[in-house]
């Protein structure tokens, strides 16, 4: 998986916020370890399509030019390309508390 910042920018007015926007563009059958997000997600899939679950809810696919919400703090316990010959390009704005990391590995 590789992941690019398009940008990192503090929030006028809303003390203490950044939005990340990044692009994560991920190889046939590619995936992350479970990690939670400490601040709110709004996922735009470019190309191809993204399976995603969390904490214990059924896994969702979604597809290219479908976007999805993930609440701060949820267990991303699934999040992978489910495609075996086809990438997957995905643009992810996050809602951040300035100084803390964007991604918190989950451990069981």
């Amino acid at each position: 998986m590789k992941i690019t910042t398009l940008i990192k920018q503090e929030m006028e007015g809303v003390d203490g916020k950044i939005v990340r926007v990044v692009e994560l563009n991920l190889d046939p059958g590619a995936s992350s370890p479970a990690h939670t997000h400490p601040g709110h997600l709004f996922v735009y899939i470019i190309e191809g399509e993204y399976e995603l679950g969390i904490n214990d809810d059924p896994p969702k696919l979604y597809k290219a030019g479908e976007v999805f919400y993930e609440p701060a703090g949820v267990v991303h316990r699934i999040g992978r390309n489910p495609s075996e010959t086809e990438r997957a390009r995905l643009v992810s704005f996050m809602f951040l508390d300035k100084g803390k990391p964007n991604t918190l590995l989950h451990i069981h």
